[in-house]
């Protein structure tokens, strides 16, 4: 028989898999064996409709046995609304569609003796279901009438499917609209994706395609060791931490993300910073950044103090000097050209943009959303939240860190802000504290300080929302007991490397999240951009 038919392009696999299936019994393997990268020519995004097309031939094939005259009609349901995720058109196929839906569940599960399998049947075919259903409701294809047609039907409907599909109505978003703008006052309430201008840079927001999979990145502040409770000290450029560098990148390579680290100029100019890092590029695990520490980055013409530990407070010369040192030891360690920068503290000034263009920086990863640290002298980033950026007159595309208030907290303005950026706050973690008493659930997507649970809040949270694409990150020293406010103790290295292990599992196990590839960010393009 043919290995890859050629009437099946494109879903030539599939195709595969299920003749193979007609000749025994086919396993699973939990271990992953392929690394599956996302950008914009992917198969299915390039050839959609050809795939769903002979998705529908394999299915009807199979289907056979099942629907008989009916089953193409089957297996074009099932591959479009439950395959494909696109929104059911009217209540007529909603109801055809839970009728195949309820007669293909009840015959594999006929012939399956093992109750385990049997829940992980109902489990993934609610997954698909619950998507459908969700993408159907914000469509507003369907009534509240036809969900409890469909539950008498026998196809899952939950509570949070009615809620889905009552919020996403027109009245009650506008009553909901009308509520907070009663309640909340104009200078308070949260701001919408829009074009932003803090110390003088233009953000233009890049607004997510909702048809999109979430997809998570990773970006690492991989740097010296410093207490980051005592004074500014140029002589703290330690890397012993480094070597450690690995256990988080033996979970990345499990789940086939490519880690972008930022590397500061004690890690790039010394030997012991950068011979584990430079393996991990040799072998294309991960990305390299610039992370500018101005303390510990010549040249040294500054006084040291808090306002000048953000690299966008210093004159533009010395900043774009320190850039160039800096962007000159990474060319020398590694054997590439820095396009992602991050600036130590995300200290983000008015004349960063220009210094990075000049340099070739593509990538910028300096925006702490929601975050106001000018009371230290840094930027305040209140008004912008976690969404890709264009930095006008400019290529650079600005990745915010993923972070959030997903509380009651911001609707006491400044106040808010204060207890969430204040070095003492953090110290004593009134954040968490209040976050636990859901006053400030201001969540941020990081293994420091933040258990597995709110990690996993923030991502539904925003997933719901519309949000598409999240940036984990953590700081290097944190691998290593002792350095980090998160890691004082062997324990709690353990504990931050397994909430890693958690946050990925959950992201790619059950939201069915894809890794992301940092290089993919360099092919963004602008609204209306012509790329020839």
């Amino acid at each position: 028989d043919t290995f890859m038919r050629e009437d099946y392009q494109y879903a030539d696999d599939f195709d595969f898999y299920h003749r193979m299936a007609a000749h025994g019994t086919v396993e699973r393997l939990d271990e992953r064996l392929t690394l599956y990268r996302l950008h914009t020519t992917n198969t299915y995004r390039s050839y959609q409709n050809l795939m769903t097309d002979n998705a529908v031939k394999v299915l009807q094939s199979a289907y056979r046995p099942i629907f008989g005259e009916a089953a193409g009609e089957a297996a074009s349901l099932i591959s479009l609304h439950l395959s494909r995720g696109m929104p059911v058109p009217d209540r007529a196929t909603y109801l055809r569609l839970c009728t195949v839906f309820d007669r293909l569940n009840g015959w594999f599960l006929d012939r399956l003796d093992d109750a385990a399998t049997r829940a992980a049947v109902l489990q993934q075919a609610a997954w698909f279901w619950r998507r459908m259903a969700q993408a159907t409701a914000r469509q507003g294809n369907v009534s509240l009438r036809t969900l409890l047609a469909v539950h008498a039907a026998g196809c899952p409907v939950t509570t949070a499917d009615v809620a889905h599909l009552l919020l996403n109505k027109a009245p009650v978003r506008g009553l909901m609209r009308d509520l907070v703008r009663a309640a909340v006052p104009a200078s308070r309430r949260k701001p919408e994706p829009s074009t932003q201008v803090p110390h003088g840079t233009i953000y233009r927001p890049q607004l997510p395609d909702a048809a999109a999979p979430p997809t998570l990145f990773v970006s690492v502040d991989t740097e010296a060791e410093f207490d980051w409770n005592k004074p500014f000290r140029r002589e703290l450029t330690s890397v012993s931490a480094m070597e450690d560098i690995e256990r988080g990148q033996a979970i990345f390579d499990r789940y086939g993300l490519r880690p972008i680290y930022i590397v500061d100029y004690a890690v790039a100019s010394q030997e012991a910073g950068m011979h584990r890092l430079r393996a991990i590029l040799k072998r294309d695990g991960c990305e390299i950044g610039a992370h500018l520490h101005p303390w510990t980055t010549p040249p040294f013409e500054e006084a040291l103090s808090d306002s000048n530990s953000y690299a966008g407070n210093l004159a533009p010369d010395l900043e774009e000097k320190k850039l160039a040192v800096l962007v000159a030891a990474i060319r020398s360690s590694f054997g590439v050209t820095p396009l992602f920068y991050k600036a130590g503290r995300y200290g983000f000034g008015p004349s960063t943009q220009a210094a990075l263009t000049r340099h070739g920086i593509r990538i910028d990863l300096s925006i702490l959303p929601g975050a106001d640290m000018r009371r230290q002298g840094g930027p305040d980033f209140r008004r912008l939240v976690p969404i890709p950026y264009w930095i006008e007159g400019t290529d650079i595309l600005s990745i915010p860190m993923t972070r959030l208030d997903v509380g009651m907290l911001p609707a006491l303005g400044r106040a808010g802000a204060y207890v969430q950026s204040n070095r003492a706050a953090r110290i004593l973690r009134l954040p968490s504290v209040l976050a636990r008493l859901h006053f400030a659930d201001t969540i941020t997507l990081t293994p420091e300080g933040v258990t597995v649970e709110e990690q996993i809040k923030l991502i539904q949270f925003l997933r719901r929302r519309g949000y598409r694409q999240f940036m984990l990150h953590y700081h290097s020293p944190s691998l290593r007991a002792g350095h980090t406010p998160y890691s004082r103790t062997g324990a709690e290295v353990i504990r931050l490397l397994d909430r890693i292990e958690a946050v990925c599992r959950f992201f790619f196990d059950e939201l069915g999240g894809l890794p992301g590839y940092p290089r993919d960010l360099l092919q963004v393009t602008r609204p209306g951009m012509d790329m020839g």
